[in-house]
């Protein structure tokens, strides 16, 4: 007895090839979609971090600027007693710090007695302001409190800009 089937395509097991060409389309606009959100996170991350790093090189450099500052304005009043309380008369040009000379000095003669002066570097390396405050307290010892502010550029127009200040009292 020979049965014959009708149909063949049951017993096939080769796969007929799919007319729907969305699916490579929708695989295609996922995998773009999946890589541009990984770059934008990626860029978004980097832009952050450098940021961090350029604003942490600004205020390293101001830090370190205030603290020049302020060890030499204590150096030449330790040293050299450049900072009188009972004279005005000082010839600022002989205080120098890193190859800089003192500029723009204020005096202030009545008790407390007040001076000031800048320290700003042709390549704008040193930009700093010191504050030297000396007053005589009831045993006749004299406080000194000097402040020393730096910025990271001597220029108002830098895009990252950073002050720091030293304060200290002997």
């Amino acid at each position: 007895m020979i049965i014959a089937a009708t149909n063949m395509s049951v017993f096939s097991t080769q796969s007929k090839p799919t007319d729907d060409p969305g699916f490579t389309i929708l695989f295609a606009v996922i995998v773009v979609g999946a890589v541009t959100v990984l770059g934008a996170t990626l860029a978004g991350i980097y832009q952050r971090s450098a940021l961090l790093v350029t604003s942490s090189d600004a205020s390293s450099r101001a830090f370190y600027g205030a603290d020049t500052a302020l060890e030499c304005a204590m150096y030449y009043d330790t040293q050299h007693d450049s900072f009188s309380t009972t004279t005005a008369d000082i010839n600022f040009g002989e205080v120098e710090c890193r190859g800089i000379s003192a500029s723009d000095t204020s005096y202030s003669g009545s008790g407390p007695y007040y001076r000031s002066f800048s320290l700003n570097s042709d390549d704008e390396r040193l930009c700093a302001e010191i504050y030297i405050e000396k007053e005589t307290d009831g045993d006749g010892e004299i406080r000194t409190r000097i402040e020393a502010r730096s910025r990271n550029t001597c220029g108002e127009s830098a895009r990252y800009r950073a002050e720091r200040a030293l304060r200290t009292a002997y």
